[in-house]
């Protein structure tokens, strides 16, 4: 047990200040402490069977992390599918041509940077045929060509083109001829599939909440499934965007909606590093899929081999739990018993006396709001709830905004990445492997420095970088290692910002809407990511103008994530009433509060502090060792054990 020295107070004046405020709810009239109790109670209990015993390594490593490595297959086929010829150019209907031969019977243009290319979309307006008849050869043709050049017209390409397929086999542009004045298809396809995936964002959200996340996902899961292999046979580009749009929609229910269940499953000192485990998972499921699309050339069959995993995921259902929080928020107190009953023997732990104490009390105030609220008028929650009360609606528009700063900053940066080669395999490759430092950054520091102030670093970090491009030449080659290492930097903190913001989304929003608290903020962010490769396109102002937008939204970001309450360690809201009081005193000198430990999380208990993950390039290592026993402390959980 830890000593408490006399002359040190328990509570600081922010912390004395709260308990004094938590008197009473000024949404229900209802006790604080009852409120607060509901999340503390349960998770009081799972530290009790354990914590991250057996029962929730299962579930988390083979269960979710393997989900989370799947889902990249998702989000990663477009770019190999949808990839465009290394190069493209009229077919001249002569037999026998090599490409160099056809290249050369072919107008020549300009581009930007002055240099002279063959034309992709024109050809000369003659009868190739006719002239082959009276030159004799291809040398003829050619030469007729170079000497009269000036003097001939040109017309579109009428006999198709011919690709040079050095990078894939087969792609939408190749079977479909989606070049020259088609070639705006595959960015409207793009978008139309985008949009799919936001309308999918609130779908998820409002069927996790209203029927449960396990069934939600694996409905998903299954219309995902089957649209996916419908989209294989798809007998031309119309009907792919169509299935396309339609199986996007399922895409981000079946990312949101594992990472659901694993936070409310998990008591608070592992959330984190489940957190980055998830990010790794994602990212080294991006890396696999390079390898599986490098292999796999042909876009139909490549299509089949980012969905066919997911049939095997179809059997989870038997092993999957529903999510114990949520059968709390709608009263099914025995289901939620036998869920704490399964872990405790998977655990090897006894469901004893003093849980079914805390159960039982936790029956009880879940009655008493009840009772409490049927006098109310109560009504279904919604996502309105969100901006109804103050400081609830202060903590939603704060996370909506550092949703849409890391995604936009993340997928700008995606664009606006250093040429790393003309092999686009290989720079996925690259571009994946940077974000894996990110993620354990995460790691190290965001259970020891609290999710507010990791975020913080990050976008200092982020900021100084960006804006640091500033002062860079963008010509010469000297200067070109000191750009990639600024961008570098950004990417790596962006994709830590990204990370903890995520987490903190979860663990803000109360259970019961949750769902769709993260469904609001990622649909505004997913949709505002679309600006990121546009600000990149509108660079007018020289190459580093993106860069500067980029360090202002990060630097905004800092002062953002100030008005947020820390989450480490604090039990995750059940309630509207809980979420509305917790942080609601929170102040800037509180950001840089670190170095106790919350009272409610043993020391022997925080795994997550013991979690040190080590990164090569050849594999992941995550090795438990004894660190400092201080933590960030819970000032809501402080104020109520006081």
């Amino acid at each position: 047990m830890e000593d408490v020295r006399d002359d040190e107070p328990l509570l600081d004046d922010a912390e004395q200040n709260l308990c004094s405020h938590a008197e009473e709810n000024p949404l229900t009239e209802t006790p604080v402490f009852l409120e607060a109790d509901l999340g503390r109670l349960f998770e009081d209990i799972l530290e009790r069977l354990g914590g991250f015993g057996r029962y929730q390594k299962c579930i988390i490593f083979l269960v979710v992390l393997p989900m989370f490595f799947a889902s990249a297959f998702m989000q990663s086929s477009w770019l190999f599918v949808s990839a465009m010829p290394t190069d493209h150019w009229c077919h001249i209907p002569l037999h026998n041509l090599t490409f160099a031969e056809e290249r050369q019977l072919l107008p020549l243009e300009k581009n930007d940077d002055d240099t002279v290319k063959h034309s992709t979309c024109k050809m000369y307006d003659l009868n190739y045929t006719d002239i082959l008849e009276k030159e004799g050869s291809i040398e003829g043709v050619i030469r007729y060509i170079n000497t009269s050049h000036t003097h001939l017209n040109t017309t579109h390409c009428r006999h198709g083109w011919t690709f040079d397929r050095h990078n894939s086999d087969t792609s939408l542009i190749t079977e479909f001829l989606l070049v020259c004045g088609a070639a705006f298809l595959p960015t409207l396809a793009y978008i139309l599939t985008s949009t799919g995936g936001v309308l999918g964002i609130p779908l998820g959200g409002y069927f996790s909440d209203h029927y449960g996340r396990k069934r939600s996902f694996f409905v998903f899961l299954l219309l995902y499934v089957l649209l996916g292999v419908g989209s294989c046979f798809a007998p031309n580009f119309i009907a792919f965007v169509v299935i396309a749009c339609v199986q996007n929609i399922f895409t981000n229910p079946c990312y949101i909606l594992p990472y659901m269940v694993g936070i409310e499953i998990l008591t608070p000192g592992i959330r984190s590093t489940f957190s980055v485990l998830l990010t790794v998972a994602f990212t080294l499921g991006g890396v696999a899929f390079t390898a599986v699309a490098y292999f796999i050339r042909h876009w139909r069959y490549l299509i089949f081999a980012s969905t066919a995993p997911f049939f095997l995921f179809l059997g989870y259902w038997f092993v999957m739990p529903e999510s114990p929080r949520w059968l709390l928020s709608i009263g099914q107190f025995s289901e939620t018993e036998k869920f704490l009953r399964k872990v405790a023997k998977a655990n090897g732990k006894i469901y004893d006396e003093e849980c079914e104490a805390k159960y039982s009390e936790l029956q009880e105030l879940y009655a008493e709001k009840k009772r409490l609220s049927s006098g109310m008028n109560p009504k279904k929650t919604s996502w309105l709830d969100l901006l109804k009360y103050p400081n609830l609606r202060k903590k939603t528009l704060v996370l909506t905004y550092l949703s849409c700063a890391v995604n936009v900053i993340y997928t700008g940066l995606n664009y606006y990445a250093p040429a790393l080669g003309e092999n686009p395999y290989l720079s996925f490759l690259l571009v994946g492997l940077v974000e894996l430092p990110g993620s354990l950054f995460t790691q190290l520091i965001a259970d020891r420095l609290g999710r507010r102030l990791t975020m913080i670093v990050c976008f200092v970090a982020g900021t100084a970088s960006c804006i640091a491009t500033v002062a860079i030449p963008s010509q010469g080659s000297s200067t070109w290692p000191i750009l990639l290492t600024l961008f570098l930097v950004a990417k790596l903190f962006v994709t830590s910002a990204y990370t903890v913001q995520e987490l903190m989304v979860y663990e803000l929003f109360p259970t019961v809407l949750r769902g769709e608290g993260v469904a609001l903020t990622n649909i505004v962010g997913y949709f505002v990511s679309n600006f990121g490769p546009v600000i990149v396109y509108l660079r007018f102002n020289g190459a580093a103008f993106p860069m500067i937008v980029f360090g202002c939204l990060s630097a905004i970001g800092i002062f953002a994530t100030m008005i947020l309450p820390e989450t480490l360690n604090c039990p995750l809201p059940e309630t509207i009433p809980e979420a509305e009081n917790f942080g609601k005193l929170t102040n800037v000198r509180d950001v840089f509060r670190i170095g106790r430990r919350s009272p409610n999380v043993p020391a022997t208990q925080d795994l997550s502090k013991r979690w040190l993950p080590v990164l090569t390039l050849v594999s992941i290592v995550l090795i438990l060792r004894p660190t400092s026993d201080v933590e960030l402390p819970c000032p809501a959980i402080r104020s109520l054990e006081k």
